[in-house]
């Protein structure tokens, strides 16, 4: 677990130096004074580093339906934890289009109370994207279109809890976002369509919006609180084991925190299906502390 934290700051911390004032200048990162407005700060797609420490209080009652559970106690599971790493790099970026990549690396652990982090899941996410910027093109139009062509996540190791291990998911998808930035307000929204799959926990259709709200406390340092929503309807493809309750289920991902810089620290609710290899199939209740960095 220590690995994993030292790795997620040490990481992020060498972006800081990407900061320009101007949008259209040549650089490899985004703009934090731009782009972080055209991004949804609590979108599970967002390319944002994430640390999320958190109670799954439907955790039992999850994976008690897993085959061959009979008898386990779960008295040893303190918190869940999710880490995510993930950047965006920028190949060509003018007033009308950006056009670079995006990855992401995410580890889905459990922590016992003897404060031993178990991985049960880790995954990777890359894709291209093309940013469509159109007040380029229509002055005072705060709007940005992003498309995903091809959008990959494959599961790279699974562990399940205490050795019980599910088929994870590989799949592909692409997918279209509308963001809208008007007096601190972010609005935005999109789909997504999986055309390739293998594996369990795959959703086929994902169609989300969300709302980001940032009130200055401090502007001489750029300190915000910052309050965001998230809500989507997914549709899941058909797992090998029949555990899966509802093949529709809804995502909901809240939070409020203080933004200062590139970090937020903030208290966050979700409730939504575990998108990880043994816990996918039934929608669970989590709350807790995250952190997060915007690179």
């Amino acid at each position: 677990m220590k690995y994993f934290i030292v790795l997620f700051f040490i990481f992020n911390s060498f972006l800081f130096a990407q900061d320009v004032e101007d949008k259209n200048d040549m650089h490899i990162f985004r703009i934090y004074d731009t782009d972080r407005f055209y991004t949804g700060w609590q979108d599970s797609r967002a390319f944002i580093s994430r640390l999320y420490l958190n109670k799954n209080l439907d955790l039992e009652s999850t994976l008690s339906k897993m085959p061959g559970t009979g008898g386990w106690s779960f008295d040893d599971v303190a918190l869940s934890t999710d880490v995510k790493i993930a950047t965006e790099i920028i190949f060509y970026r003018n007033k009308y289009v950006t056009v670079g990549v995006a990855g992401a690396m995410e580890i889905l652990m459990f922590g016992t109370k003897d404060a031993i982090f178990n991985v049960y899941d880790f995954n990777g996410q890359f894709t291209p994207y093309l940013d469509l910027w159109m007040d380029g093109f229509i002055s005072g139009l705060d709007l940005k279109i992003r498309v995903y062509p091809f959008y990959h996540q494959s599961t790279h190791f699974v562990d399940g809890y205490k050795g019980q291990v599910l088929k994870a998911a590989s799949y592909e998808f692409g997918s279209v976002l509308l963001y809208y930035y008007i007096k601190n307000f972010t609005v935005y929204g999109g789909f997504e369509g999986t055309f390739n799959a293998i594996g369990n926990g795959v959703p086929l259709f994902k169609g989300h919006v969300g709302l980001d709200y940032r009130y200055s406390l401090y502007s001489k340092y750029d300190i915000n609180l910052i309050a965001g929503i998230n809500i989507a309807a997914i549709y899941d493809e058909k797992d090998d084991y029949g555990l899966m309750e509802d093949r529709w289920h809804p995502a909901l991902n809240i939070a409020l925190g203080v933004e200062f810089y590139r970090y937020v620290v903030s208290i966050k609710y979700s409730y939504q299906r575990g998108r990880g290899a043994t816990t996918y199939f039934q929608n669970q209740s989590f709350i807790g502390s995250e952190i997060s960095i915007f690179l």
